[in-house]
């Protein structure tokens, strides 16, 4: 046999040695990964799944994930259905957030898929990976419990002010009522103004239920200049600040949890209050925009959306800690919590949105 085909038999050997080597080490990565990851072919069908997927579809479900994903009725069919739609797409990378059941115990997954494709571009498939964020979910639920105590702690002398104004005219415009009782049109005049402070001190309290309202995971068609209008006034009680409201009359109704978005807005006035202790005004705008997917930096798929801008004239935010200010318990206030703008932050993604500040100091 010439030297040369020995030569290259062994170097076809090597090459398939070391082939083998690679596949083995990075199966053996794969089958050790510390989250369930899953491997769908072209067919949106499960290739190759590692021990800790193995071990959540088995107890998300014990009788039906062996079929799965065939099984229409199976708890899990609803990942067979998102990958065959993530296929489909356009896109290579998508996120999102799922509650799954185990044990009869709600637990929340963040769920990764990532198209794989070989040297040519062509799909093999997607993997999925699963996060769970149970934890995070709940201390991040945990956290936005306490800036909401802590904002109505904040507000609670500017709406016991405001109160006590409607009570006051309320009173005075009995007692001369009374005076003037043998003077109808006195009288009236006196009910009309007690009217009036009456459905004041209702707006104030329908302004203070939607910060209060609970159900954390509940969304529902939100009318965001409605909502915009009421907490806007709300946040201000009692303050020497007003708002200047900028509306588009046609602004897109929202799917959003409306007690979370009032706690942004809250959070953000609040913030904007306190950059202007000598008083001011904060100008409040919202318009309808259309993002496309390759024209922006910040991160937001292509559609339709809301943007609010809320401008304050405070002192601005030094440059070398603009980029803190999300982060939990950071503040520069010598009281609080520095969980406002971090929650305002969570939220906000959690409702597939971003948040930017730009400041002038």
């Amino acid at each position: 046999m010439p030297f040369d085909n020995v030569n290259q038999k062994l170097n076809t050997v090597n090459y398939n040695l070391n082939d083998l080597y690679l596949r083995n080490k990075y199966f053996f990565i794969f089958e050790h990964f510390p989250f369930p990851v899953v491997f769908f072919n072209r067919e949106n069908k499960i290739e190759i799944l590692n021990q800790k997927a193995i071990e959540l579809f088995h107890k998300a479900a014990p009788n039906s994930w062996s079929i799965f994903p065939k099984a229409v009725g199976s708890p899990l069919a609803w990942l067979s259905r998102e990958v065959a739609s993530f296929n489909s797409s356009e896109k290579e990378y998508f996120k999102m957030e799922k509650q799954i059941k185990i044990e009869n115990v709600s637990y929340f997954y963040e769920i990764i898929f990532k198209k794989i494709f070989s040297n040519i571009h062509y799909l093999l498939g997607t993997t999925v990976l699963f996060h769970d964020i149970t934890m995070q979910k709940k201390a991040y639920e945990e956290l936005m419990k306490a800036d909401k105590l802590e904002s109505l702690g904040i507000l609670a002398a500017g709406i016991a002010h405001d109160f006590n104004n409607y009570l006051t005219v309320m009173l005075s415009s009995i007692s001369l009522a009374r005076v003037y009782e043998k003077k109808p049109e006195k009288v009236f005049e006196k009910i009309k103004k007690v009217e009036k402070a009456i459905l004041q001190a209702k707006n104030l309290s329908k302004q203070l239920s939607l910060l209060s309202r609970g159900e954390e995971h509940a969304k529902d068609i939100v009318n965001l200049g409605e909502l915009i209008e009421d907490i806007s006034s709300f946040a201000l009680s009692g303050s020497n600040v007003r708002c200047h409201n900028n509306l588009s009359p046609d602004l897109y109704p929202i799917e959003a949890n409306s007690g979370q978005i009032s706690q942004v807005l809250v959070n953000i006035i609040i913030n904007a209050v306190h950059a202007m202790p000598n008083g001011g005004i904060i100008e409040l705008i919202a318009d309808n925009v259309y993002i496309q997917e390759d024209k922006n930096d910040i991160g937001l798929s292509e559609g339709s959306y809301v943007k609010i801008s809320i401008k304050d004239e405070g002192v601005g935010i030094p440059n070398n800690i603009i980029h803190k200010i999300f982060e939990p318990f950071f503040t520069t206030k010598k009281e609080g919590s520095g969980l406002g703008l971090a929650i305002a932050n969570y939220i906000v993604k959690k409702h597939s949105g971003v948040i930017k500040v730009y400041s002038q100091s």
